[in-house]
């Protein structure tokens, strides 16, 4: 029990990670202490359950001639019944409130352990010392049991809810939506006045839209493996194959034999995740493979995926993405459509959607894309000149931030100098352009905006052929300049995740207290620098978040620990010892990090102002939901600080 723990990416013990352990612990105890007689017939989309309704409380055998939970979950929800209280699920759910006691004690012994607080070293419940006997740790050894047992009922009391009443509850909620848009569509053709009935205009296409998929959803979710589901579902992070909670892009291939094209798949079995393919297999991206170039000629969008997306992003602040009004010259926002845009090309406009791609095919630079069609290279600008690679900038905004605990910093005179908040966020990734690089050293002069073909069912990526005609990738035939039309999207992924609002009242100062707490939360989380993510704003307003989708506890340790021991005494000195450098305004070995949101410019810090924010601050008191306040006194950290 002594043992060190062993060399995990993210610290064992966050709230997050242990609530999803303990919900997979419920199912744990039940498949090795009960048989529930489920039999299937076929396998995957023709899997046929029977049986299930009871279930007998005893170790399973090799003797028994049952199907395991795996197969049940790859039937279709239709056929498990799971929109009626009857499904064939329903066994577990009666298990767990049957042997509710058998279960949560079998949780409490998971947790049945001491642990250091700082370091993450186990010790036995009762070990005899308070304080962490690990080299060079000054951390506190805390009980497990005590400090996250209340995870135990929510493991429990939200079982139901997770697994077996989902599906219901999701369907309803799609099918109550979509009753609204029609009842909203209803009073759209009852309006008088002009005014009103142009903004029922522009409603209702919106309307339409969303009506559009919402039927689509309701149907598909209906002939969906319950396995599927939950990983598309709001339940993802509880997901039976245990895989990561991203969305992924699938990829194809296309290459020439002996017996012509054919097509491969390429990357993980579930494609490439959507935070990397947005700006990796966007239209018209370069894909090395093998040592082959491979051009991304045509895109398929998950139109429920993005009429959620456009939904999640209409509700904040950065409405605007959601559908916007471009320069088709130079793909910039036009607010007056009236006025010449700043480009000062005589262009028209064209409404731009924040899309969700689903799949992408991807064909060798010199294969034709379809039959008797250019080859693929043709869609860049120099097509005469060997591609070398292709560049999406991939733009971040903070959508929504929700604080659950509170840190101000201040000083002898009790002044606020700062303050950190920690909470929950959503976060948007987006782009919608390109440039690309040839192997001659050239760089197109312009960046190219990703538009698609408007026909009907078509995934073609629209570009300019040789003769400056307008062409579609995938068929030779379709006019993308004519009747057949094309639309400019912007590739968008939404998460949700956990971390830190930092408020001073200068910029610079905030954007460098983040690259000093995303250096200290390195040795104190034991993180890579890519596990922490940033966003900085012109107000004096710097967000800091943890990579992983659904959070990864990581900031959170920020606000942990003892007063003599919190973390955030840890960290700034960290920060002041790592900032203290013989440069002058920033360098590698001190400000400049992967990731930073301002390219790592000179002028977006200000060191100096945090060597005199870390003289000065001499109380930081962290305000938490429904907690006492806790104070933490860093002046004593002088002596320790080099002034």
């Amino acid at each position: 029990m002594a043992a060190d723990p062993q060399p995990v990416p993210l610290k064992e013990y966050n709230e997050e990670v242990l609530r999803v352990s303990l919900t997979w612990g419920v199912l744990d105890y039940i498949a090795a202490n009960f048989v529930i007689p489920w039999e299937t017939e076929k396998h995957g989309r023709y899997t046929a359950v029977s049986g299930g309704g009871q279930f007998e409380n005893r170790r399973p055998t090799r003797s028994d001639d049952t199907a395991k939970l795996t197969h049940v979950m790859s039937a279709h929800t239709e056929e498990l019944g799971l929109d009626s209280r009857g499904s064939k699920l329903a066994a577990l759910g009666t298990v767990v409130h049957d042997h509710r006691k058998e279960i949560r004690l079998y949780l409490e012994s998971l947790l049945d352990h001491g642990f250091c607080s700082e370091c993450g070293r186990k010790y036995p419940e009762e070990y005899p010392s308070e304080h962490c006997e690990g080299e060079d740790c000054t951390g506190r050894i805390r009980s497990a049991q005590a400090e996250f047992g209340h995870l135990i009922s929510d493991a429990l009391d939200n079982f139901s809810d997770r697994f077996l009443e989902h599906y219901r509850e999701y369907r309803d909620q799609l099918q109550g939506e979509l009753n609204e848009i029609k009842q909203r569509s209803r009073e759209n053709r009852r309006v008088s006045s002009d005014e009103e009935s142009s903004r029922a205009i522009d409603d209702e296409s919106v309307l339409a839209d969303r009506k559009e998929v919402l039927e689509e959803r309701l149907e598909r979710i209906q002939t969906m493996s319950y396995r599927d589901f939950i990983k598309e579902s709001k339940q993802s992070r509880y997901a039976f194959d245990m895989r990561t909670i991203a969305n992924d892009v699938g990829l194809s291939l296309v290459d020439s034999g002996e017996d012509g094209q054919y097509t491969r798949d390429a990357g993980d079995d579930d494609g490439r995740s959507m935070r990397m393919a947005i700006s990796e297999l966007h239209p018209g991206a370069a894909y090395l493979d093998n040592g082959d170039v491979y051009v991304v000629s045509e895109v398929r969008i998950d139109e429920f995926a993005s009429s959620e997306l456009r939904e999640r992003v209409r509700g904040t602040e950065k409405s605007e993405l959601a559908n916007e009004t471009v320069c088709t010259a130079c793909g910039r926002r036009r607010a007056d459509t009236a006025e010449t845009c700043e480009c000062g090309a005589d262009a028209d406009t064209e409404e731009r959607r924040l899309v969700a791609p689903e799949s992408v095919r991807a064909y060798r630079h010199d294969l034709p894309m379809n039959t008797g069609g250019d080859p693929g290279r043709t869609i860049y600008r120099e097509s005469s000149n060997t591609i070398q690679s292709t560049y999406a900038e991939r733009e971040t905004e903070v959508l929504d931030f929700t604080a659950s605990q509170q840190c101000i910093l201040t000083d002898e005179a009790g002044t606020a100098r700062g303050e950190l908040r920690y909470g929950s966020l959503e976060v948007l990734y987006h782009t919608d352009r390109f440039s690309a690089k040839y192997k001659s050293g050239e760089v197109d002069h312009k960046d190219t905006q990703f538009e698609l073909c408007g026909a009907e069912s078509c995934q073609g990526v629209v570009y300019e052929d040789d003769s400056d005609r307008v062409r579609c990738s995938a068929d030779a035939d379709h006019r993308p300049a004519g009747e057949d039309g094309s639309e400019l999207v912007r590739l968008g992924y939404a998460y949700s995740t956990d971390g830190i609002k930092i408020e001073f009242s200068d910029t610079k100062q905030a954007h460098t207290f983040a690259h000093g707490l995303r250096v200290a939360l390195q040795y104190i989380g034991g993180v890579s620098i890519r596990d922490l993510s940033e966003v900085v704003q012109n107000d004096g307003v710097v967000y800091l978040f943890d990579a992983q989708e659904g959070g990864g506890g990581v900031t959170r340790l920020l606000f942990e620990g003892d007063s003599e021991t919190h973390s955030l005494r840890k960290a700034l000195k960290l920060l002041n010892d790592h900032f203290h450098c013989e440069c002058e305004d920033g360098c590698p070995l001190c400000l400049y990090q992967y990731g930073c949101d301002r390219d790592n410019s000179g002028q977006s810090f200000d060191r100096e102002a945090i060597f005199d924010l870390l003289r000065t601050v001499s109380i930081a008191e962290l305000e938490t939901d429904g907690g006492e306040n806790q104070r933490i006194r860093l002046n004593g950290i002088s002596g320790e600080i080099d002034r």
